[in-house]
């Protein structure tokens, strides 16, 4: 079983009035999982950084960007979010 904390930042700067952004994000995990007999295994952090941008198709659509690159050895070597929004 995987036990995981995570937390996400990120910082953006609208370029172009409220039709594209850019920023930067982070994200930290603590995990550790339980082995065979119970117990949990020693932390390992996972910290991943990158670039996000955000484009705004109409004032009710947008596509999030955030490709992201590991930091650290247990964290993936990258990790690309993506999320397409509907305002209703």
């Amino acid at each position: 079983m995987l036990l995981r904390s995570e937390w996400t930042v990120g910082l953006s700067h609208t370029v172009r009035d409220a039709k594209f952004n850019l920023g930067v994000e982070s994200k930290l995990a603590l995990v550790n999982r339980l082995d065979a007999t119970g117990q949990r295994t020693p932390l390992t952090t996972e910290a991943l950084l990158g670039p996000s941008m955000q484009i705004r198709f109409t004032p009710a659509t947008r596509l999030d960007l955030a490709p992201l690159v590991g930091l650290t050895n247990p964290a993936a070597r990258s990790k690309i979010l993506a999320v397409f929004g509907y305002e209703f």
